[in-house]
């Protein structure tokens, strides 16, 4: 089966089965999932002479005139497609159609027979598929052992100069993972601006799909960011395992990890990945850059990005170092990670003069410097040659937790950082879109312009907080929006399972909602015995016809 041009060869794994929806309703999975051979170019493509001499060369008048039929041929292991032209010209009786091709001996196959899985068993593709998927062993369980993540190659990506494999989750997502070009944020605007016809579903990164599969929440993900869909769902931890559409398929929602694992896992900034996609991340910040062999090994081991470092323990390295040995071997204003920790311009920078501080304190930078035409809303606390810089002191009091982690702090940095410009060009003409597509929203006193659909979504993209404050959001134009009973405020559908419970707003519930298999509202009887909308479900089934 022919794909496209630089895509041959493929073999089909076909999936099918039914899980329980809710009440006797059933969800059902049916894909077809080929793999095949793809070359980037014509010269690397294999096998395109080679056959095995055990073959037999058949045309298919030899074939009918035997009576043989295309049934028979799929026995043989013939491909579909040749099937499915024998089957044509058995059944048009053109001469002109009559063409020669190879029949295989097991365990041969191919178009010239020129395939093999190098065994013998009576065993099928899907057999094979799912068996190579379930060897494959988590990092936690194998940390030496490294799955291979395809990289998306139609876009030139780097970060300081080295090469980045960039998964396609990553283009569009909001963040520019390809530090020196950009190129996978561009033209995303396209995507905001977007407009859904009114029987669509709006899916948060602007894509539409219909509205016959919103299915408020529950079931599989049809929108490509997950965003139709009950966050937290536990199958994406063994996505390392797993083939099928809703892992490979999808990207991360806007709400859960950050991070692409290349798989359909998602995880929090250097979390693990189970394939162990997180290591080219943490390789990446590891760059020593202009540090001093001693300061970049206690710099990481003090951060715990690694535990080990070019050959030392960061457990024994941490026991013999100094506040004094730190303060020696690096400057006194450094740079660490020597490249970007969140979008191209993000950078920590260290004061080495804190020797009142401990080891164990040191992780915290002093300074988060920036790009202050992204961030035109920020003061700086400090300019420094061609750096504008924020003291980490101040973001730490805007936190409502204690950071106590070198993770967290990067996580906290993301954060207030989220409302800055992503880029320094074409936001002036963003500005005047807003006045013409009622869709968008301009953050106040900002050049920022966001979709009307990311207004109370819990993600804040304005600086001013005014797309979570908001008060016109039930005026907006999106029937899918969360209203919770008779309040004014209307919330984004990504927050539809449990915005409700969060902020106590039930008012009265109406019927269709009970028993619907989600679980939206929670209620406390004469007795104080609390119960949700979906109790006691199971023995009040529907008996009509749908």
């Amino acid at each position: 089966m022919k794909i496209n041009s630089l895509q041959y060869d493929c073999l089909n794994y076909h999936i099918y089965y039914e899980k329980p929806a809710y009440q006797e309703l059933l969800d059902v999975v049916d894909e077809v999932i080929p793999y095949c051979f793809r070359p980037e170019n014509y010269h690397e493509r294999l096998f395109e002479n080679s056959v095995d001499l055990s073959s037999q060369k058949l045309s298919f008048e030899q074939l009918r005139l035997r009576s043989i039929t295309s049934l028979q041929l799929l026995s043989w292991s013939i491909s579909i497609d040749i099937a499915q032209r024998y089957e044509f010209y058995l059944s048009v009786s053109d001469a002109s159609l009559n063409e020669e091709f190879y029949n295989c001996t097991e365990p041969w196959f191919g178009s010239r027979c020129q395939y093999s899985f190098g065994f013998h068993e009576q065993i099928s593709f899907n057999q094979i598929v799912e068996a190579t998927f379930r060897r494959r062993v988590s990092y936690f369980e194998s940390f030496d052992t490294i799955i291979q993540v395809p990289c998306y190659v139609l876009l030139k990506c780097h970060r300081n100069g080295q090469p980045w494999c960039l998964d396609w989750r990553e283009v569009c997502n909001g963040i520019v993972d390809c530090f020196d070009e950009g190129s996978d944020e561009e033209n995303c605007f396209d995507m905001e601006i977007n407009v859904c016809e009114e029987n669509e579903y709006r899916c948060h990164n602007g894509l539409c799909i219909s509205g016959e599969l919103w299915e408020d929440g529950i079931g599989d993900a049809d929108c490509l960011d997950r965003s139709d869909e009950i966050l937290d769902l536990m199958y994406k931890d063994f996505c390392f395992q797993d083939p099928t559409f809703h892992c490979e398929e999808h990207s991360c929602r806007p709400d859960g990890g950050a991070f692409a694992c290349g798989d359909g896992q998602c995880v929090r900034t250097l979390s693990m990945c189970e394939n162990s996609r997180h290591l080219l991340l943490i390789e990446s910040m590891k760059s020593k850059g202009n540090l001093k062999d001693e300061c970049w090994i206690t710099m990481v081991c003090l951060t715990e990005l690694d535990t080990e470092v070019d050959g030392n323990s960061c457990e024994i390295w941490l026991m013999n170092i100094s506040i004094v040995a730190i303060h020696e071997e690096c400057d006194s204003f450094f740079q660490f990670p020597t490249v970007p920790i969140h979008a191209p311009h993000i950078r920590f920078f260290y004061e080495n003069f804190h020797l009142n501080r401990s080891v164990d304190e040191f992780f915290f930078p002093d300074y988060i410097c920036y790009d202050q035409q992204l961030c035109h809303h920020m003061i700086p606390d400090l300019i420094r040659e061609n750096l504008t810089c924020l003291d980490v002191s101040e973001l730490k009091l805007r936190m409502t937790y204690i950071m106590e982690s070198w993770i967290e702090i990067i996580e906290a940095t993301e954060q207030h950082f989220r409302p800055c410009l992503i880029y320094h060009v074409s936001y002036e003409n963003k500005t005047k879109d807003s006045t013409i597509y009622s869709s968008l929203y301009q953050c106040q006193n900002s050049l920022k312009v966001i979709s009307s659909s990311r207004i109370r979504d819990r993600q804040i993209d304005c600086f001013q907080l005014d797309d979570e404050t908001y008060e016109h959001s039930c005026q907006l134009n999106d029937k899918y929006r969360v209203r919770c009973g008779e309040t004014n405020t209307c919330w984004s559908p990504i927050l539809k399972n449990g915005v409700c419970l969060l902020h106590g707003e039930y008012g009265v519930v109406s019927f269709d909602r009970f028993c619907n298999g989600v679980k939206e509202y929670s209620y406390n009887d004469h007795d104080g015995i609390k119960y949700d909308d979906e109790e006691g479900c199971e023995i009040w089934l529907c008996n009509n016809m749908y």
